[in-house]
């Protein structure tokens, strides 16, 4: 299911879009937040470093087998992060 839907959603956007720079999916969101790093620390050369460290985190996620305790999370939660990824999404749109 969720690949079809990611399926579609790219065809959507390369087929509708009307930038040469749209962004899809989860993608829109982690665009957003990681521009505010790149702000606030002058420039496009900690992103490098940022996903060094997400992916350090992960693998020690994986390594304590802690992946299992996602389950545990209630629907709210996951419901919350999309909204706010929504307005993050929403609110970049705007020109202040």
């Amino acid at each position: 299911m969720g690949v079809a839907t990611a399926f579609w959603g790219g065809i959507c956007a390369g087929l509708f879009g009307s930038s040469d720079h749209n962004i899809v999916g989860p993608a829109g969101a982690l665009s957003g937040m990681l521009t505010t790093y790149t702000i606030k620390y002058n420039g496009i050369g900690v992103l490098p470093y940022l996903s060094l460290l997400s992916a350090c985190m992960i693998l020690v996620i994986y390594m304590l087998n802690l992946q299992r305790y996602s389950l545990l999370m209630p629907t709210a939660v996951f419901e919350g992060f999309t909204l706010a990824v929504a307005l993050i999404i929403g609110l970049n749109q705007l020109n202040m």
